[in-house]
């Protein structure tokens, strides 16, 4: 099974400023990545989804996207 997703479309990537975006991405790993097969993305999309915050979440998910945390 692989998990996809959870970052959060309300807050994060909307008005979220970068550290609220890089904490939103170590949570979901930290709380997913156990065992693999969990894929960062947005949890969906809309028009008030801001490009700078997904590139942070990609960003992010660049620095910290293995399981346990590289911390």
């Amino acid at each position: 099974m692989c998990l996809l997703g959870n970052i959060d479309v309300a807050h994060d990537l909307v008005d979220g400023t970068k550290e609220e975006v890089f904490n939103a991405v170590k949570y979901a790993i930290k709380t997913a990545g156990s065992g693999g097969g969990f894929i960062v993305s947005a949890a969906n999309m809309h028009p008030t989804v801001k490009v700078k915050n997904l590139k942070w979440m990609i960003g992010a998910t660049h620095e910290f996207g293995t399981y346990p945390l590289n911390l």
